[in-house]
């Protein structure tokens, strides 16, 4: 469908509210902020994103401690939150794009084919010069909060872009369609403005082709009338453009995509993992949060009551009346704990059976809470789908690497591993958008090709156990000098790796013939 024409549509749709309440949910832990997730497990809660104003939070049967949080607005009660939320996503998206990754242009290796290499020099500085590697990031921090992520191709004929790059969008800030578990339209949604009850949405809808955008002037939960794209600061600058016509009649701003983009969307969605345990009809990701929340609940209170029993745990002295020193009529009196020298007084050291001055000081329960606080970490951290060893625990006294390290890791890895899965076709097709862009529009003298996409290790091998399996190898006559330079150095790819199996060559007096007799 086109962008909306009926002033009272629901904003956000109605099919999107139970994906975008989990989100919610999700994005309250996310961002570590107390008064969120006060608000959010509240009987009243008044929502926490800004793409969703108004809606709803609330959901006090799930987790204990929050909601009575919310309900109890003490000033002295002692809250803790710890940002295990957002460790964990941060942890996600070191996985994936802490190393540096490579995307090689077939042919491109070789030095062969100048078509290629071209196109491989070009991508290079696209991902470079035009921060790739810093938005896939973000994205990953982000897919495994909210449980998915869209990443955009942009560009601008006006040279206010030197050149096509990738753009973020959070998920709970778009309206997806789905065709044969593939994207086949997307409406985001941009909130400009929301004072006295209007709020002003900037609505941006892809479809293969082409992009069209409106500005929308509603309620908190309808969309509300179509403006002229003049009305707004934000939408009007993007009206001047070559590649972009606005009808006055339907205040509908169409931006045409490329010729050869004609059946494409710029856009793609990157799920977490799959499938949406409590959404399983539905082909949104599942959030690493998914399972855990109670146990972050359990954890915040385990903190809180840690963090109280210090403040409990603090010496105070209780005395007699008679050891305190009168302040004057009316003004009660006090005891200086730090005077040396008291006046005698004609009296017993205990007043009625019971000493003048006693010190109180309840236990602090540190063992107890330290032994709770690290079980909860590692259930939470292991239902979340990594290692206890990736967030530092039970590596006392450990400095590994290889193998040891990677079955140490092997929760982690796989986690990792299946992540890949999901980001490589989706982050290789956006590659070859921004190559074509890059031609059609910045007149690039590139051959759009889709790239591969070699992934870093963040795992270190070791180099003495790398160098006897390669050792042995070469002593079964197991392997060839390529196949070891590729174990030893992946890295290499094409004329590069020829080189260096020329050189080992050399140096050992290798010399290669041809068991045909008809080479050159």
């Amino acid at each position: 469908m086109p962008l909306p024409e009926d002033p009272k549509a629901p904003w956000p749709p109605k099919a999107m509210k139970p994906i975008l309440r989990d989100m919610q949910e999700a994005d309250a832990w996310f961002s570590g902020d107390v008064d969120r997730l006060r608000n959010f497990y509240g009987t009243t809660g008044t929502g926490t994103s800004s793409h969703l104003p108004g809606f709803a939070g609330g959901a006090p049967g799930k987790v204990r401690f929050w909601p009575r949080r919310a309900a109890d607005r003490a000033p002295n009660r002692t809250q803790i939150h710890v940002p295990i939320a957002a460790d964990i996503a941060s942890t996600s998206a070191d996985l994936l794009f802490s190393e540096q990754l490579r995307f090689p242009i077939p042919g491109a290796a070789d030095g062969g084919n100048r078509a290629a290499s071209v196109t491989q020099d070009r991508l290079d500085v696209l991902v470079d010069e035009g921060g790739i590697l810093t938005s896939l990031i973000e994205a990953a921090e982000v897919c495994s909060a909210l449980g998915g992520v869209y990443i955009r191709a942009v560009w601008d004929d006006r040279d206010r872009l030197p050149m096509p790059t990738l753009t973020v969008v959070h998920a709970d800030a778009a309206f997806p369609e789905w065709r044969w578990g593939r994207l086949s339209t997307v409406t985001f949604w941009t909130v400009l403005l929301d004072e006295n009850g209007k709020v002003w949405r900037h609505l941006e809808r892809h479809e293969p082709g082409v992009i069209l955008h409106g500005l929308y002037v509603g309620e908190r939960d309808t969309l509300g009338k179509r403006e002229a794209m003049s009305a707004h600061p934000h939408t009007e600058a993007l009206l001047d453009g070559d590649d972009r016509t606005y009808d006055e009649s339907t205040k509908i701003l169409t931006v045409e995509l490329p010729d050869s983009l004609r059946n494409e969307l710029t856009v793609r969605y990157v799920p977490n993992v799959r499938p949406n345990r409590r959404h399983r009809h539905t082909l949104h990701g599942r959030s690493d949060y998914d399972g855990t929340y109670s146990l972050m609940d359990a954890l915040d209170e385990t903190w809180s009551s840690w963090m109280r029993d210090l403040r409990l745990g603090q010496a105070r002295v209780v005395v007699s009346q008679d050891a305190l020193t009168p302040k004057g009529r009316g003004k009660g009196a006090t005891l200086d704990i730090d005077q040396e020298v008291f006046t005698g007084l004609d009296m017993e050291p205990t007043v009625d059976g019971k000493p003048m001055i006693e010190q109180i000081q309840f236990a602090i329960r540190t063992k107890d809470h330290a032994d709770t606080a690290f079980a909860l970490v590692e259930r939470i951290v292991s239902t979340a789908g990594y290692s206890p060893q990736s967030f530092g625990l039970h590596i006392e006294g450990r400095a590994e690497s290889g193998s040891a390290l990677r079955i140490r890791e092997g929760k982690t890895l796989r986690t990792g591993g299946r992540k890949q899965r999901y980001w490589t076709p989706e982050t290789v097709d956006l590659l070859e958008v921004l190559l074509v862009l890059d031609r059609d529009v910045y007149g690039s003298p590139v051959e759009p090709d889709r790239p591969a996409i070699r992934w870093g290790d963040s795992l270190v091998d070791d180099p003495q156990e790398q160098a006897t399996t390669v050792e042995m190898l070469r002593r079964a006559q197991a392997a060839s000098i390529r196949t070891r330079v590729q174990m030893v150095q992946p890295e290499l790819e094409g004329q590069a790796l020829e080189d260096e199996v020329a050189r080992i060559q050399a140096e050992e007096g290798v010399t290669v013939t041809d068991p045909t007799g008809f080479g050159d």
